[in-house]
């Protein structure tokens, strides 16, 4: 009995119509934090433990503008134009002590998604 339960939960997901996002697609504002990816994106981290900044250098396989969409701790924090390669400075304000992870992803305008991950610890002051 409970086989047969298991089997209609998954047929009726798979022909629901809903599948996962798998990766991020501005055109249709949906971002993943976890997007599949199709270019390496390098970070090179820093923090300024006094003004709590969270500085990224960024470099990519490519010299243009891509959209750079910043994730904090799984939670969209921040999109905006990005000049590749460049620096991004992420103000940690308001994040509460302890550690938290920063995802970047470029996503280029033929829709190619670069992504890298790293942790930042915040510290009450």
């Amino acid at each position: 009995m409970r086989t047969l339960l298991v089997f209609l939960l998954t047929v009726t997901l798979a022909t629901s119509g809903y599948a996962a996002e798998t990766k991020t697609d501005l055109g249709r504002e949906v971002f993943v934090e976890e997007s599949v990816t199709d270019f390496v994106l390098t970070m090179k981290p820093s923090l300024d433990k006094r003004s709590r900044v969270y500085t990224m250098r960024l470099s990519a396989p490519f010299k243009n503008t891509t959209t750079l969409v910043c994730f904090v701790d799984g939670k969209l924090w921040q999109h905006m134009q990005f000049q590749m390669p460049g620096t991004y400075r992420l103000n940690l304000r308001g994040l509460k002590p302890g550690k938290h992870r920063v995802t970047i992803q470029a996503v280029t305008t033929d829709a190619r998604v670069g992504r890298a991950t790293s942790q930042v610890e915040v510290r009450s002051q």
